[in-house]
């Protein structure tokens, strides 16, 4: 149902009927509140229909909400999808009839360039929206940007914040074999500006390039950059082609700098489920930053020929992430004079020849600082001893335990639940710790002097193994020890009965509780009581179990 008002949008009652006369009359400072519905860029006054150059515009400074219920209401993004569709034409293929195109390979052409263009600087957000259907094939404007395009200048920079945001559906494609412009940012594309994003997935988009070297193709961030913070969901399932190029790079999110001091943070995001095995120089690309920070990450289930590409950073930081169930070559690719630490991380169960590899054999200055992390894939016949490696309390394969506090690559690293290279690329793992594994309070405080948080958003240095003392593990998962854990199982076979040994680090009440399978069984209560400090023995009555099962699990549950 369309507003039935006054369409100056003073009210709900009086909003516009059509997005793009809203934002044309926006300005600086002002926000826009766009209830749920489906909104296309060549509707509206001035708009001419099937116009493929027409664009939602935000004025710089302008903050465009998406949300809210029709007619008014609270705001609540999931109930309310809000979609900005680049389909002009309508005929995208669509099997849901959802308005939104879930596949690139559902685009069928004749789509805007770009469904939102960012004009002006000032703090410009975007917020609370779907945005699909874009198709940046126009190769006067570099094929780039079919979800977002925002191009600034030197003297005047862009500011974009991006949050709770969907992409998906958009392409960039460049079609002509001798073009002088090459496809990149399916879904964002900034040129001489910054970038803070959050809380935003970024799906099946695509980016196709016929003859230049591809470099950008999901997100592309470069010239006049100072600051790009990345904290999304999810880079799940995008792809590139690089058809008839040699190379390609940053093909999921790529960051280059002009500007010296530039920093650029990418935190609590998963990198997922692309597939590009050809000759692609990373799944990520980073150059040109002062410092480049890459926090609390999920590199799975990926396969490519590179999964990180370090260009030119004086300071690059790899913690409390996990790189597994990847294919590659190389895991992370260094050029030039890069500093690098990995910290309080886990590499492992990928299909990779090396962890390092140099790419500017002629620079000699560089260095690899591994700290509290585990790595089971060799670190690259190239790299030493032209860099520097440092290690301490870490496990690395081809390195055994010295005095630096490092274990044996032989150890069991006690995973909840690893899983072999052979099956890479998968996302399927878990790489927690068991309570038993040797990597509990096996790393060193002082390579944490941040107290950062581990990967699951919990805080780092506890007493893992109930020694007393407080040290960091090793990996990226810190073990929380329970109050109460079940140390021994007996079943009496003639009663039925169970006998659980109970330790305790406290005085507590508690419910034990059984589960015939942990992937879609239930847990039920069984018997509660208390629990003093040390050893405790709790008794479950009765053949409740059907004795000769194959296996049952319990657990304890305190308060």
């Amino acid at each position: 149902m369309l507003a039935t008002g006054a369409n100056d949008g003073s009210s709900w009652a009086d909003a516009y009927v059509r997005l793009q006369d809203a934002l044309a009359a926006a300005h600086g400072g002002d926000t826009v509140y766009v209830a749920a519905g489906v909104y296309y860029p060549d509707e509206g006054v001035g708009q001419s229909n099937n116009d493929r150059a027409s664009s939602f515009t935000v004025r710089g400074g302008v903050d465009l909400e998406g949300g809210y219920p029709r007619g008014g209401g609270a705001r609540d993004i999931a109930a309310n999808p809000t979609i900005l569709s680049g389909d002009l034409q309508q005929n995208d293929v669509n099997l849901d009839g959802n308005a939104i195109s879930e596949d690139p390979e559902h685009v069928v052409g004749g789509n805007a360039f770009s469904v939102v263009t960012i004009d002006g600087t000032g703090r410009t957000s975007v917020s609370g929206l779907i945005i699909t259907g874009g198709l940046a094939d126009d190769e006067s404007t570099d094929a780039s940007g079919a979800g977002i395009r925002a191009v600034g200048s030197v003297s005047n920079r862009i500011n974009l914040v991006v949050s709770q945001c969907l992409f998906t559906g958009c392409v960039a494609r460049s079609s002509t074999p001798d073009s002088n412009y090459s496809a990149s940012g399916a879904a964002i594309f900034i040129a001489n500006g910054d970038l803070q994003m959050s809380a935003t997935t970024l799906s099946q988009n695509l980016t196709e390039d016929q003859q230049f070297i591809l470099s950008g193709g999901t997100v592309r961030i470069d010239g006049a950059v100072q600051s790009v913070e990345v904290s999304s969901r999810f880079f799940d399932q995008n792809s590139a082609a690089a058809i008839e190029t040699f190379s390609a790079s940053g093909v999921e999110l790529y960051v280059d700098t002009d500007l010296s001091n530039a920093t650029c943070v990418v935190s609590d995001t998963t990198f997922s489920g692309h597939r590009d095995p050809d000759e692609y120089n990373g799944l990520a690309r980073f150059g040109g930053l002062d410092s480049l920070r890459i926090e609390r990450n999920r590199w799975i289930n990926n396969r490519c020929r590179v999964l990180i590409s370090i260009h030119d950073c004086a300071s690059s930081t790899i913690e409390s992430s996990v790189l597994s169930g990847n294919e590659a070559e190389t895991l992370i690719q260094l050029n030039n004079d890069v500093a690098l630490s990995i910290l309080n991380s886990t590499i492992v169960g990928n299909e990779a020849d090396q962890t390092f590899r140099r790419v500017n054999l002629s620079s000699t200055i560089g260095s690899i600082s591994i700290g509290n992390s585990f790595i089971d894939t060799r670190i690259g016949p190239n790299v030493e001893p032209q860099v520097m490696v440092f290690r301490s309390h870490s496990i690395v394969e081809g390195f055994d335990a010295d005095g630096s506090g490092n274990l044996d690559e032989d150890i069991d690293p006690g995973f909840v639940d690893p899983r072999s290279s052979d099956f890479a690329p998968t996302a399927a793992g878990d790489y927690r710790l068991a309570p038993d594994s040797p990597l509990i309070d096996a790393g060193l405080n002082a390579s944490n002097p941040a107290a950062t948080l581990d990967l699951d958003r919990n805080a780092r240095v506890r007493d893992g193994n109930g020694d007393g003392s407080a040290d960091i593990d090793i990996g990226a998962y810190e073990f929380d020890r329970p109050a109460a854990r079940i140390t021994a199982v007996v079943l009496n076979p003639a009663n039925g009965r169970i006998t659980l040994t109970v330790e305790s680090i406290t005085d507590t009440t508690f419910t034990t509780q059984s589960n015939p399978d942990l992937r879609e069984g239930t847990w039920e209560n069984e018997t509660s009581g208390s629990l003093a400090i040390g050893m405790n023995t709790v008794n479950i009555e009765g053949n409740a179990y059907g004795w000769p099962v194959a296996e049952y699990f319990f657990r304890v549950v305190t308060p």
